[in-house]
């Protein structure tokens, strides 16, 4: 009767799982660290084959595999799996003794297990992600002295581990640094330039007006004041937009449970106006673990949009629906507006840039800039996609996890 049985989930499975992403080092090619060690272990204790394994969700992935060629097996067969349940070592000095492992199909085939000595291996934050094992073909007692050997060698790569995972954070650092350093460029260069139409307008009509003051041409002063304060008014709504902006990619993150349709539901009851007729068709958007504040911006910036544009028309039609992948959750807003020209889709999201006239239609052209830079901050993305007099289509995803709500 097969006696083969598979290891129990550890206690911290998700939290492992994750450790192992973060190293992304799942089906990479050999390095010389692991295979190394795993070659150090082979020639210090003397065994056939020595093996740098991780463990993911449903195998097992040889990083180093020295003196056998046998780089992955399924999880139900791993001897790691059991290894990487504590942090002692895990010592089967023959295998047919053990239930576990008599009718393994790694024991009554290659590699022909018959004994095994494993300790685990842990990331930055002590997860356990694999191990540094050594197989014989042969049954073997291990004395003390080369279980030690064994886990001195596995705290190097502990260390290797370590290092690697504090590197991949400062390159990642690096490029967030990188694209920071853009975007305050992007801002100084706008605040330089954008603002000062604005402020020309109020200092050329404020100058006028002292004119037409020392005239005693009241009418005139009165129009030019009212003039000098729109633009000025328009100037401060430039410089809220911008500030709004710059602090995007420094505010803390709030992830929580999150429901979209609620959301949704309470940005339409603060832009609706019951001067227009409004079809607002919102599907179940479900919940996605997110920051509220964050999704709540997003969403106003669209619908506030697709309100605008559809301005025109007797009826706006405006759906907001989802879709879902294995791995994001999409949200998508479509409108029946006046649209635009899908050849200048490129300017949709720059800091300013406006594909109406400010005549026709209100707004500083940062608002998408705003929405973007959001939902990239949550690790999504957003998209647009139009034709002239046909409306538009806007689609912001956001990644899914094993805590949304739908």
């Amino acid at each position: 009767m097969s006696m083969n049985t598979t290891a129990p989930l550890p206690l911290d499975e998700e939290r492992r799982l994750a450790a192992l992403e973060r190293l992304a080092i799942l089906d990479t090619p050999p390095e010389a660290a692991f295979d190394r060690v795993a070659t150090l272990a082979c020639d210090l204790l003397g065994v056939s084959a020595g093996l740098v394994n991780f463990v993911a969700r449903d195998r097992q992935w040889g990083k180093a595999c020295i003196r056998t060629n046998d780089s992955e097996a399924a999880r139900a067969h791993s001897f790691c799996a059991w290894t990487i349940l504590d942090d002692e070592p895990h010592v089967v000095p023959d295998t047919l003794d053990d239930d576990r492992f008599r009718d393994n199909p790694m024991v009554m085939g290659a590699p022909h297990i018959r004994a095994y000595l494993g300790v685990p291996l842990h990331a930055e934050d002590g997860a356990r992600v694999g191990s540094l094992c050594v197989i014989h073909d042969t049954p073997r007692v291990f004395a003390d002295r080369e279980v030690a050997t064994l886990q001195a060698l596995g705290a190097m790569l502990d260390s290797e581990l370590t290092l690697r995972e504090t590197t991949r954070k400062a390159q990642a650092l690096a490029v967030e640094l990188a694209a920071r350093n853009d975007a305050l460029d992007a801002f100084t260069y706008s605040v330089s330039h954008d603002l000062r139409a604005p402020v020309r307008q109020v200092l050329s009509f404020a100058t006028l007006a002292r004119r037409a003051l020392t005239k005693g041409d009241s009418g005139k002063v009165d129009t030019l004041l009212r003039t000098t304060v729109e633009a000025a008014e328009h100037a401060n709504t430039l410089i809220d937009d911008l500030l709004r902006l710059s602090k995007l990619d420094f505010a803390p993150l709030n992830l929580q449970d999150v429901d979209v349709t609620a959301i949704t539901r309470e940005v339409i009851g603060t832009l609706d106006d019951e001067s227009r007729s409004v079809a607002w068709h919102v599907h179940d958007l479900g919940h996605v673990h997110s920051d509220a504040a964050f999704v709540r911006l997003v969403l106003t910036v669209l619908l506030a949009n697709a309100l605008k544009y559809t301005r025109p028309r007797d009826l706006a039609e405006i759906h907001v629906t989802r879709t879902d992948t294995s791995n994001k959750a999409s949200f998508t807003v479509r409108d029946n507006g006046v649209g635009f020209d899908p050849r200048y889709a490129h300017k949709l999201f720059g800091v300013f840039q406006r594909l109406h006239r400010a005549e026709d239609f209100e707004g500083t052209g940062v608002g998408l800039t705003i929405a973007r830079r959001a939902t990239e901050r949550l690790g999504g993305t957003l998209e647009g996609s139009g034709q002239l007099n046909e409306g538009a289509t806007f689609t912001f995803t956001l990644p899914r996890s094993k805590l949304d709500g739908r």
